[in-house]
Order: structure tokens, then sequence, then C-alpha cells
């Protein structure tokens, strides 16, 4: 009885094993059989994309690259029956007005919409030609538009109006090059400032607009201005920075046939923020040479605390700085004869801090009517010194433009000797330091206060002023300063 009870003990100790050895094979076939499906599903996907890949390029070979350039351009240069007439050829609708056919005709070649188009590049408008081709040099691969017969074309880019007139204008649209030839007019309108160009030939990089003019004339003038002045040169080079150089060159005034004065030098720099510098440069007036300048460099841009120096009688040499702590200074008019203004100096536009220097951005100031909060320090041989400020605000609510001046003089007293002016009257060179009152306290300076405004109330205007004077001489000692200097 106990043998046959161990015999069947041992019976089901193998029974066991065996049933687990075979549930092993049978999950390992089962694990190669996932594994053969996913390789045979990742070859169908490798198969897929080939030939997805493969009807990719099969498309892209029968697409003409060539083709929406010249349709986007055939588009934007004809009339409404033409486009009229173009989309019943093709079989889509020809009413509606211009806009609308010029859309449905981009929407069946798969061109950009009108706004995406200018958005992406500049606006080059055709207003005359009399013959346009176009045409692909296959060797460098470039794509070119040539349009002859007093051709007229304006490019707008950002704030700038670029208007080209010649008898011929090639256009290489790969590298974005424009050359004009033959009688080339190009006028240039950015803010105030208007630059006409004549020549025999302009080539012009439309990325950065750097250019190379030939055998031309360059004529700058002023909105509102009288004056406009005459730049001419052998080479007229435009770098992408601004940059502009003049081999040859003579400036005039073309007012009259006849030049009272010219300046000629064998090299001309008009550089960015309306820096200038001349090379061999001798200044006529008529015929007559009168200076000859071997070289010279003039910064045309603005120092921090804007120097001003200049010599009285009775006050002597004196030095006026004003340093602008909020808002930046008012445009000070400066003379048409100016060579600042001759060179483009003078403007009013928005200025930028660099170290000691405040460069022009070239762009427009937005807004004029900001806080302004400068500070007065000026010194002078014989009086003494002042320091000062005059804030203004602009207009807010009901109070109209504020403002208020204010500063503290040390000065001394002056004494007239013979036809000149001294502030030691015995020659020993002691002086007179003056004192005043201020609220019955006696102190070792001079002082003013003048703060004036308005208010709007109902059916009228108030205006105030408050001054308040140490003496009836301040401001005749202190207020007669100037911010800018026009030494050219």
């Amino acid at each position: 009885m106990r043998h046959f009870l161990l015999l069947l003990i041992c019976f089901f100790i193998f029974s066991l094993f065996n049933t687990s050895a075979q549930e092993a094979e049978i999950l390992e076939i089962y694990e190669g059989m996932e594994e053969v499906s996913e390789i045979e599903e990742d070859s169908e996907d490798a198969g897929d994309l080939e030939d997805a890949e493969e009807q990719e390029e099969e498309e892209q070979e029968f697409i003409d690259p060539d083709v929406p350039f010249y349709i986007e351009m055939d588009i934007r240069t004809s009339t409404l029956a033409e486009l009229a007439a173009w989309a019943r050829e093709l079989g889509i609708s020809d009413g509606g007005t211009r806009d609308q056919l010029a859309s449905r005709l981009r929407a069946h070649f798969g061109l950009p919409s009108a706004r995406a188009a200018e958005a992406e590049q500049r606006v080059i408008a055709i207003e005359s030609a009399k013959t346009t081709e176009y045409f692909t040099i296959e060797v460098v691969g470039e794509e070119f538009a040539r349009l002859r017969g007093d051709v007229v074309i304006n490019l707008r880019d950002d704030n700038s109006l670029h208007r080209v007139r010649a008898w011929e204008i090639l256009y290489n649209r790969t590298r974005n090059v424009l050359t004009a030839t033959g009688n080339v007019e190009y006028i240039k309108e950015e803010g105030n400032t208007i630059e006409t160009f004549r020549g025999e030939s302009i080539t012009v990089n439309l990325d950065d607009w750097s250019s190379i003019f030939m055998d031309g004339v360059s004529e700058r003038s002023t909105a509102g201005a009288a004056s406009t002045y005459r730049f001419a040169g052998t080479i007229i080079s435009r770098s992408a920075e601004g940059a502009t150089v003049l081999s040859n060159a003579e400036i005039t005034n073309p007012a009259s046939e006849e030049a009272f004065w010219s300046l000629t030098a064998s090299r001309l720099w008009l550089l960015p923020g309306n820096d200038w510098a001349i090379l061999n440069a001798v200044l006529r007036v008529g015929n007559i040479p009168l200076l000859y300048v071997p070289f010279f460099y003039y910064p045309a841009d603005q120092l921090v605390f804007h120097p001003v120096m200049g010599y009285r009688s009775r006050e002597g040499t004196y030095l006026q700085t004003t340093t602008y702590i909020l808002g930046q200074p008012q445009a000070v008019g400066i003379s048409e004869s100016s060579l600042s203004t001759i060179f483009g100096g003078g403007g009013s536009g928005d200025l930028v801090r660099e170290g000691i220097f405040l460069r022009t951005t070239g762009e427009r100031r937005v807004d004029t009517s900001s806080i302004q909060l400068p500070l007065f320090f000026d010194a002078y041989v014989n009086l003494g010194f002042y320091l000062g400020t005059s804030t203004v605000l602009p207009r807010r609510w009901l109070f109209g433009p504020t403002t208020i001046s204010a500063g503290l003089g040390l000065t001394r007293n002056i004494y007239q000797v013979g036809n000149a002016y001294t502030p030691f009257p015995n020659h020993d060179g002691g002086s007179e330091w003056n004192r005043t009152t201020l609220f019955s306290m006696d102190i070792p300076f001079r002082y003013r206060l003048d703060a004036r405004g308005s208010m709007d109330i109902p059916d009228g205007n108030l205006e105030w002023k408050l001054p308040y004077y140490s003496d009836p001489y301040v401001d005749r000692d202190f207020m007669r300063r100037a911010q800018a200097r026009d030494w050219l």
C-alpha cells in the first residue's frame, strides 16, 4: 500500500513538470509569431513610405518652379478684362471684381493670397513698360525679368518709397538684384528727405538696398526747405549699412546753372548717423579756390550734455551744458546753408544713448509730448556758475502744458573798466561774491523760480504764472542760453 501511494505521487509530479514545459514551448511559439507579424507590418509601412516618397518625387518632377513666379507677375499686371478672359480659358467663373478674379486664379494655381505674398516680399508695382520678357539662364539657374521702353516702377519698403524710371530694367529674381540703364532717374522718399539720382546706370540689391551708381548726379532736399543740394561723382556706391561713398565728388547748389560755391573732393563719405568725411577737398567761391582740406571728419552725433561754448564781453568766455534726465531735446532749426543740413544732419529723429553720445536711429520721433527733465550747468569766466532745470509736463486732463523752471546761481560782481569788464576791480585777484535773502535768511547764492501753466474751465481757460526771483537781473544773467550748436 505504501509503495502504491509513493508511485502515485511520483506520477503526479511528473505530469506537472511536463505541462509547464509544454506551456513554455507554446509561449515561445506565440512570441515568435508576434515578432514575425511585427516585421511584416514594418516592412509594409516602409514599403508604403517608399511608395509615398516616390509619388511625391514624381509629382515634384511635373511641377515647373518657374510657373508660380510668372503667374503671380501676370496676375499683378493684368487688367480686369484680361483676368476675365484668362478665367474663361481655365473654366472658372469670370464674374466679379478684379481682386475676386485674382483670388480665384491664385487658388486655381495654388499660389498664396495677395496679402501673404506681399508680407513675404517687397511690393514692386510696374506703372509702365512697352515690352516684358521672362527668361531663365539654365547654366547658373537664375530667373530674370526684363522690362523695356519708358519703364517706370515703384518699390515700397517699410517707410521708404523708391521710384525708378529708365529705358530698360533687368530684374534678377534669384539674387533679388535690379539693374536700370538708359537715362535713369531714381527717387527715394523717406520721411522728410527726398533723394534723386540721375545717371547712366544703377544696380540695386533689394535685400539690403546696397547700390552702385555710374556717372551720375544725386540731389538731396528736405520737405519744406527751399534749398536742394547736388552731389556728383564718377562712382557713387551705397553699402547695406547706409554708408555712401562718392569718388571724384562735387557738391554744389543747383539753384542756378553757374554755381556760386562748390566743394570738390577725391573721396567723400556720408556715414550712417549723418557723420561725414572728406579727402583732398577744395572749397571754391565761384571759380576761386578758397580753402584746401587734406582730410576732415565731422561727427554729427550729439553729446549727452549738449555743450555750447561762446563769448560775451560782460560774462566772458562761457560753457553751457544741458543733460536730459527724462525726454529728448526738441528739434532746433538749423540754417539751410549749414553743412550739417547739406549732409543730412539737424533732423528731429529719435535718439538713443551710446556712451556719452546720442545717436540718431533714422526713425521719426513718435511721441514728442513726453515729460522733459533737463539739467543745466553753466560756467562763466567773469560771472560764475549756474545750476538749474526746466521741467515740462504735457497736457493731462483739464491741465494744459506745465513748465517749472528753477535754478541757483553762484555769482560775483562784474565791473566795467574802460571798455572791458572784470570781476577784479582792484586788480588784486579779490572778488565780491553775491549774497541774497530767502524768507529773511541770508544765503550766498541767487535763485529763480518760474512756474506757469493753464487749466480748462467751463466757458474759458485759466492761465497762471508764479515767478519768484532773488533779483530782477537773474534771467538776464542765466537764461540767455542755447542747447544746440551749429559750428559748420
